[in-house]
């Protein structure tokens, strides 16, 4: 599940991390979720939204005997992101996913921080 919507997969026993991360991402557009091998040959699941609409969770069904996708889930199964915090010229800015806005008497900005 993640901030556009959930999707159910189904994998089988022996499947390949590669096989388990191109179902996922296959629908990222429609979950908000993206799947990627980590330096640790992990998969680490990540929302393609920022900030507080970055949600990601992740909840296992059914798994057979001797499965360990679940006991694998590090960090529970639900994470959402904050949204960014700045303060501009001594004053705090909104802010909300990876933008930041300000608009005082004598100062209008905006700004899309990257990732």
């Amino acid at each position: 599940t993640g901030g556009n919507g959930a999707e159910v997969f189904k994998f089988q026993k022996g499947v390949s991390v590669d096989n388990i991360i191109q179902s996922i991402n296959l629908l990222k557009d429609s979950t908000g979720v993206e799947a990627v091998l980590n330096d640790d040959q992990d998969i680490e699941f990540r929302s393609t939204e920022f900030g507080s609409a970055g949600v990601v969770a992740i909840e296992v069904l059914s798994e057979g005997a001797g499965g360990t996708f679940k006991s694998g889930l590090q960090g529970g199964p639900r994470a959402v992101g904050t949204d960014i915090q700045a303060t501009v010229n001594g004053t705090v800015a909104s802010g909300k996913g990876n933008q930041i806005s300000l608009s005082t008497s004598t100062l209008s900005f905006s700004m899309t921080v990257e990732a």
